[in-house]
């Protein structure tokens, strides 16, 4: 595995576990990411990856910037979430200047 592809999977179970915990999925998508966390993503069914794929990674792993409408990197994704406002690094960096 190449550094990219470690980095980015190290950065899509960062945002697993932040939404395991968080609230901001539930039902069918909840069970399923923690499934994901528990035994791999190999282990869903084809509905079940489905349903992952449209309610969590579509959403969370390729989010786009809340402001400025860019795909956000996986890595800020968690932040983005914590903050509320779904913005990449620059635009809460721009929103956060003082006047």
């Amino acid at each position: 595995m190449r550094s990219e592809e470690i980095y980015e999977a190290n950065a899509q179970q960062e945002v697993l576990e932040y939404l395991a915990e968080s609230g901001d999925i539930d039902g069918a998508a909840l069970g399923i990411t923690r499934q994901v966390l528990s035994h791999g993503r190999g282990s869903l069914s084809a509905a079940q990856e489905a349903v992952f794929e449209r309610h969590v990674a579509g959403e969370f792993f390729r989010m786009e910037c809340g402001l400025c409408g860019d795909r956000m990197p996986t890595n800020e994704v968690v932040h983005a979430l914590a903050e509320g406002n779904r913005y990449c690094s620059h635009c809460q960096h721009l929103t956060s200047k003082p006047d």
